[in-house]
């Protein structure tokens, strides 16, 4: 059976599927709360910071895909630079990762669903059937092709863009509460003087916010000419979503004014988003339902351009028998993995429903979530370390290209790293169930070892052939 279909996506095509997969409106809608708790006014500084770590990151994920545009992304890159055992352990806790990504939008999207019913057509419809619907359209428009997916990606992209774009707008041209104000980018507006925790704390929910612009690397089969387009791709998504969710950070300080700081962490602890008032302010109250409209249709092409990378990663390593080898097949009509995405989807549904109705749907948000960024953050470093050790092994090797960049990447991505794994500890102030995330990426890892360990003596052959396909 033939493999995924060549040059089904352009350039466009992989800038808008690795923009949507980062949820640009939904990130900065829930994150900046975050941001604003921890730095303060300062938390636009502490974008910029996070911004400048992911473009670090995508020259390194760039220099990988000039050599080998592989839907199998940091699968193949550990394979090629690592060996067989590293790269099936890092494609092993991708696929651990990823696979919280579906479950996470899902309960998120379902619950926001189930609310928007509630409150404009006071009709009450349980999360789960939500869940079901938009997990069997998903499935659907996947396994339509991946060209179809990626032009309903890209509409709604455009959508969720251009909204918040023109609110940041209205908020600037009115001046907000207290002038045009740079308060944002000044590492010195902490919530207390000289507060670098703080802004520490700030970097890594704004890391989290990038989290799938390396997603444009699982696209590197399909894509027109790929040892250009997916290094463009990578950087375009970093610096124009990079350059909005800036955007986003100066809007909110000059919306709010800065010397009202307190009392908009005041309200964040209560449970406000502070930029509900913000709409309510400068869009009146019937904006209410353009926020959730919005959110709901950022939440849903996130989830589609997301499936569609995970899937990609299952069937490079079904392609080459590490996974069963199903996994590793396209449909004849649309050339797409269907049997990877059916079983994804399949695992996400089930997730979704037994954790949301044991917990609550947007405590699986963030646990699932909490899961994929930190699981995402160790896989940048092994990438780091496996550029370093590819391009020694092929002989082309650039002290500086290879080794001060990737070297430079890692030390900026350590901050987020402690951070998440805090958020994780009682000693960090983690609390159940987000308490269980290091048994939970343990676990898997050690369930790793034994099928790595399986592979070496049963499946000996399956290892040595591990990336051979771009030998």
């Amino acid at each position: 059976m033939s493999g995924l279909k060549k040059g089904a996506i352009t350039l466009t095509g992989a800038v808008a599927a690795t923009c949507a997969f980062m949820g640009p409106a939904t990130s900065i809608y829930f994150n900046t709360g975050m941001g604003v708790q921890s730095a303060g006014n300062a938390f636009g500084f502490a974008f910029l910071v996070a911004m400048i770590a992911m473009l670090f990151v995508a020259y390194v994920i760039a220099q990988f895909a000039k050599k080998l545009p592989s839907s199998g992304f940091a699968y193949t890159f550990s394979v090629n630079g690592l060996g067989s055992k590293a790269g099936f352990l890092t494609g092993w806790l991708l696929v651990g990762g990823y696979a919280m990504l579906s479950p996470m939008l899902l309960s998120a999207i379902s619950y926001f669903l189930s609310l928007f019913f509630k409150v404009y057509f006071h009709v009450n419809i349980s999360w789960g059937i939500f869940a079901i619907i938009i997990a069997a359209t998903i499935l659907y428009l996947s396994c339509s092709g991946v060209s179809e997916s990626i032009r309903v990606a890209l509409v709604m992209l455009i959508i969720e863009v251009v909204v918040m774009v023109i609110f940041f707008a209205t908020i600037l041209m009115h001046g907000g509460a207290e002038g045009i104000t740079f308060a944002a980018f000044n590492p010195s507006n902490t919530l207390k003087p000289g507060d670098w925790n703080g802004i520490g704390s700030a970097v890594l929910w704004s890391i989290l916010m990038f989290v799938g612009f390396e997603s444009a690397a699982t696209l590197g089969e399909e894509t027109k000419d790929a040892t250009k387009n997916i290094p463009k791709a990578l950087f375009y998504s970093v610096i124009g979503i990079g350059l909005f969710f800036l955007l986003g950070a100066f809007s909110a300080v000059v919306g709010y004014g800065p010397s009202h700081v307190s009392e908009v962490v005041a309200s964040i602890a209560k449970g406000t988003n502070p930029w509900d008032p913000l709409f309510t302010t400068f869009w009146g109250k019937g904006a209410s339902v353009i926020v959730m409209l919005v959110i709901l249709n950022s939440i849903f092409v996130n989830l589609l351009s997301g499936f569609n990378a995970v899937t990609r990663i299952l069937y490079a390593m079904g392609r080459e028998n590490v996974f069963p080898k199903a996994l590793g097949q396209v449909s004849k009509s649309h050339q797409v993995p269907v049997n990877a995405s059916i079983l994804y989807m399949a695992v996400s549904i089930i997730l979704t429903l037994v954790l949301g109705y044991t917990w609550d749907p947007m405590t699986v948000y963030g646990w699932t979530g909490t899961i994929l960024g930190l699981v995402l953050i160790i896989i940048y470093v092994i990438i780091n370390v496996s550029l370093f050790a590819f391009y020694r092994k092929i002989g082309e090797f650039h002290w500086f290209k290879h080794g001060v960049m990737p070297l430079v990447a890692t030390i900026l991505l350590y901050m987020p790293m402690k951070g998440v794994i805090m958020s994780t500890l009682p000693a960090g102030g983690g609390k159940a169930p987000m308490t269980y995330i290091p048994y939970v990426i343990v676990g898997w890892f050690l369930l790793g070892i034994i099928y790595t360990i399986f592979l070496s003596i049963k499946r000996k052959q399956v290892l040595e052939n591990m990336g051979s396909v771009f030998e």
